[in-house]
């Protein structure tokens, strides 16, 4: 081992951090930042800076370490963040969406979902064309459900690449709220998922997601542009986790 890391590695408490953040890519060069963050940690530690749970994310800015401004910037972006989470509403040009645009077979679909809800098989949206109702279809499902009374707010609407960065900051910060949501919610509503090169680690991050869910029967729908019968093989992670979601989902192609 580098000499420049084996000083900073003969601090126990400051490795066994390292190592339990999985950092890639310790060098000389970047170290010692990654030794002021840790300083940091253990002042928060022992203020109990619950919000950030402690620990610096690793894109807090030299300053932000250097002065503390962690406490009062980031800590209030995550409580932003956790409050749209929590509290999603229907933006203003969806209040009206309804299913009467779309086929009988797509509303025959939806509404089985929606009689059946929370223990309804889940939705798989797709379409390789862009602008057909995908997002429109989503808000018109959702008001359907605040309608007929089948659940509050408590649900989630994001990207597939937001949703595996959330979880991974989450994680970084030792606080596990946002993961909680996401596996708790009462609908789970995942979008663009498939259409990124997405790390086997994202991949897996969202998947632990749907295993809970699946096991405890609470519905998603997921949104993306990929036919069913394209994800056919088990070639990548992606297409693994893909194969599992149709299982538990009934297409709708538009």
């Amino acid at each position: 081992m580098d000499e420049t890391l084996n000083i900073y590695y003969q601090n126990k408490p400051f490795s066994d951090w390292v190592r339990s953040r999985v950092f890639v890519g310790i060098t000389p060069d970047n170290i010692a930042k990654y030794f002021s963050i840790f300083q940091r940690y253990e002042m928060c530690q022992k203020e109990q800076c619950h919000d950030c749970a402690g620990i610096m994310p690793e894109w807090a800015t030299e300053e932000e370490i250097q002065t503390g401004l962690f406490k009062q910037t980031k800590c209030e972006k995550k409580k932003a963040q956790l409050t749209q989470i929590l509290k999603n509403k229907i933006p203003p040009l969806y209040e009206t969406a309804s299913l009467n645009k779309y086929n009988e077979d797509v509303r025959k679909v939806v509404e089985n979902f929606i009689s059946g809800f929370p223990k309804s098989k889940g939705l798989y949206i797709y379409s390789v064309k862009h602008n057909v109702g995908k997002t429109t279809l989503i808000w018109a499902i959702i008001n359907r459900l605040m309608q007929e009374r089948k659940f509050n707010s408590e649900f989630i609407y994001n990207n597939a690449v937001d949703v595996a960065m959330a979880i991974h900051e989450d994680a970084f910060e030792n606080n596990h709220t946002v993961f909680k949501s996401y596996k708790e919610c009462s609908l789970f509503i995942i979008d663009d998922f498939g259409d990124y090169n997405m790390t086997q680690s994202m991949v897996s991050k969202i998947r632990a997601i749907f295993d809970y869910r699946l096991a405890y029967q609470l519905p998603v729908i997921i949104v993306g542009s990929t036919p069913p019968e394209q994800w056919a093989y088990e070639k990548s992670p992606i297409e693994s986790t893909m194969l599992k979601l149709l299982r538990m989902t009934e297409a709708i192609g538009l």
